[in-house]
């Protein structure tokens, strides 16, 4: 019983770091291209000087919450681990 939870649990925790690294690896990408590259500036003048210039963490923070709302409104898109029924 306790290893069945403890599994679990660590099957828990790994999921949620590798999903950290894949949006982090995301988030970086678009903040690079977006910043260095000036995708931002270039293709969208129209937005407010903030939105073409988003600091790093600011970008991580938004592709961490459309994570969550993805997960949340799209729940047939993420991972359930199956329940062991005795």
């Amino acid at each position: 019983m306790i290893g069945a939870i403890l599994e679990d649990v660590v099957t828990l925790v790994i999921g949620i770091v590798v999903s950290l690294v894949i949006t982090a690896a995301f988030a970086l990408l678009f903040w690079f291209f977006w910043i260095n590259q000036g995708v931002g500036v270039k293709f969208f003048s129209f937005l407010p000087l903030g939105y073409q210039k988003i600091g790093l963490w600011d970008t991580f923070c938004v592709f961490v919450a459309l994570d969550v709302l993805k997960t949340v409104v799209f729940p047939s898109m993420s991972v359930k681990l199956k329940q062991n029924s005795k």
